[in-house]
């Protein structure tokens, strides 16, 4: 044992604990239970066993719940220290993205307008060259202005298509957006069997309340869960 262990458990006798434990296992070490009188000296060792773990788990509970309570009430504090800065550090995010997310519409619409502007400008520019060689040239100069503007027109809108920057740098700090990969739950039943996690807890606790029922009554045991086998198996319960 660390010298550092040893001093933060000073107020318990350490040296003791080990010599018993270490007694405790070479006692079970050297016993072999052939008959029913090893089967009495093995749970005499058992009993032995089960109040060495109540007594040291008492004194661990001795030693560090005092520190566990402080260290829930440093936490308890700090947290509804912080409460109002993370609810203002979500909502300033969101903002910021919900920025972003305008920006790219926006940019999004001016692409696509510009596009158009470029297609509308190409048309009248050949209707401009059907109606000069059709003899009209009044026309096609007409067609042609309009293509014109057209044209320029899509090359503002094109300007005007930036999307915002993913990174902001300013003195006081930097910003960056970025896509990250998540998920929501839309329907448990169609998810894969192995992304589920097996509820251990409230199993047991359903096996508990079906056993209170059953008590060994000779009809089948009251409790059916799909896909799980119930079935007995034998322990060992000792009692001081």
């Amino acid at each position: 044992m660390s010298q550092g262990l040893a001093e933060a458990l000073a107020p318990v006798d350490v040296g003791a604990l080990e010599a018993r434990a270490i007694a405790l296992r070479d006692d079970v070490g050297a016993l072999a239970v052939e008959s029913e009188a090893a089967k009495g000296q093995a749970t005499g060792v058992l009993a032995r066993i089960q109040t060495f773990q109540r007594e040291a788990e008492a004194e661990r509970v001795h030693l560090v719940k005092p520190l566990n309570d402080h260290v829930k009430t440093v936490n308890d504090a700090f947290k509804r220290i912080l409460a109002p800065v993370v609810e203002a550090d979500r909502a300033l995010r969101g903002k910021v993205l919900d920025y972003n997310r305008a920006q790219q519409r926006i940019a999004a619409d001016k692409a696509a307008e510009a596009e158009r502007l470029r297609l509308e400008a190409d048309a009248r520019l050949r209707e401009a060259e059907k109606a000069e060689a059709a003899g009209s040239p009044a026309v096609a100069e007409q067609l042609l202005d309009r293509a014109v503007q057209s044209e320029q027109s899509a090359k503002v809108a094109q300007a005007e298509a930036v999307r915002p920057s993913t990174t902001m740098r300013t003195e006081a700090g930097t910003s960056s957006v970025k896509r990250v990969w998540t998920f929501r739950l839309i329907a448990l039943a169609q998810v894969p069997i192995e992304y589920l996690v097996l509820d251990e807890v409230k199993v047991r606790e359903a096996l508990r309340q079906a056993a209170r029922i059953w008590s060994g009554s000779p009809s089948p045991f009251p409790l059916e869960i799909q896909g799980l086998e119930i079935l007995q198996e034998e322990q060992l319960a000792v009692r001081r």
